[in-house]
């Protein structure tokens, strides 16, 4: 194998290769092969594999001179690195020789050992594929952010990754940890009728810093996604990503979501958050208790239910009806900072039910659970 290109273009492929190593399990980093990459070069393009198992990444570059087609398999890590180290505009030039990879530049010349090709994992592939949706890079990237609530695997292994599935015309992923859930919906065609395409956190993390890092979360560019029982894919201009599916059927998470009432707060989102770290600065403990209310005066209260006299706070809103709730002051904080609208809606139902945050319409909803705390009593 043998071929030359502009150091830039093979830096910008090994990185997103590289991804998939961000933070290798015990098995990655003894087994030599899923620490590797696989260079494939054929016809008018070199492809660069990395294969962890559980999910893949093929980055295909086509701006070369291939001088002899064939195939190698290197340590990544050692290759990205040495790669990076040269200017990104002169060109490099790779050659397998024997057991070895020598890749020069310049008046510089490398030697790296290979793998046997036949140690490499073999590939995942969606078939036989069942559906297949395109849409764009920012609707991916919108449909990945429920991660932030997905549950540890150890606790919950069905909660611990993001569902992909259809309602009523759209395209929608939902994610929780059964303290918080987020719900993320964009239109599309048909593509998941079941639930069981739960696509693992730890892919979902990947894919978010490989559609960042290629460019590819754009309204411009679109991805194709493609799924078979067992496996998903995202197929972008630059990548195809694939993982495997969590083997579990999500549960009815629906049940959990309140019917819509008429006691809203809608208020400035920094804003809100602002008042909330105020209040963590003076709580006694960690893990503390806030609270928020309003009635129809156009201000949303928050305070500390528990230590009223040392926390209190008061921001411009919109209310309609009236409310009164305590929550985790750490988890409430930390599921807004997920958000990126400037104003949000906060609703809530009956007693004990969550709060519901949305940003005014169907297309986006979390919600966040409630703490016990009796205001009548307090009050009295």
């Amino acid at each position: 194998m043998k071929l030359h290109a502009k150091v830039g273009k093979l830096a910008d492929a090994l990185a997103l290769a590289d991804l998939l190593l961000d933070h290798p399990d015990k098995l990655t980093k003894r087994t030599p092969a899923l620490m590797a990459v696989h260079i494939s070069v054929a016809d008018d393009a070199a492809v660069f594999t990395a294969n962890v198992l559980d999910f893949s990444i093929n980055v295909k570059v086509t701006e070369l001179q291939i001088v002899e087609p064939g195939e190698v398999v290197v340590a990544l890590p050692a290759l990205a690195a040495l790669i990076a180290g040269f200017a990104p505009d002169i060109t490099s030039t790779l050659t397998t020789t024997g057991a070895n990879l020598f890749v020069t530049a310049a008046k510089a010349r490398f030697r790296l050992p290979t793998l046997r090709t036949e140690d490499f994992p073999p590939s995942l592939t969606v078939d036989p594929e069942i559906a297949r949706v395109e849409i764009t890079g920012t609707d991916m990237a919108h449909l990945l952010d429920p991660i932030a609530v997905t549950a540890n695997e150890r606790v919950s292994f069905y909660l611990s990754g993001v569902l992909l599935h259809d309602v009523a015309g759209d395209l929608v992923s939902v994610a929780t940890d059964g303290h918080q859930l987020i719900r993320v919906a964009i239109p599309a065609v048909e593509f998941s009728t079941d639930r069981r395409c739960m696509i693992p956190a730890k892919a979902v993390a990947v894919l978010k810093k490989l559609l960042k890092s290629s460019k590819s979360a754009d309204p411009r560019s679109l991805v194709v996604l493609r799924r078979s029982k067992a496996l998903f894919a995202v197929e972008a201009a630059t990548f195809t990503f694939t993982s495997r599916l969590i083997d579990a059927e999500y549960p009815f998470y629906e049940k959990a979501i309140p019917q819509a009432s008429g006691n809203t707060a809608v208020c400035n989102r920094k804003e809100f958050i602002s008042a909330l770290r105020r209040l963590i600065a003076v709580a006694a403990k960690d893990g503390a208790v806030g609270a928020m209310q309003w009635q129809t005066s156009g201000e949303l209260d928050v305070f500390l239910p528990y230590q009223p006299d040392d926390g209190f706070d008061r921001i411009a809103a919109e209310t309609y009806g009236h409310g009164q709730v305590a929550f985790p002051l750490t988890q409430m904080i930390a599921l807004l900072d997920e958000l990126t609208g400037d104003r949000i809606h906060l609703a809530i139902g009956d007693a004990g039910g969550p709060i519901c945050i949305s940003m005014g319409d169907q297309h986006f909803l979390a919600l966040q659970t409630t703490c016990v705390f009796n205001f009548q009593r307090n009050a009295a």
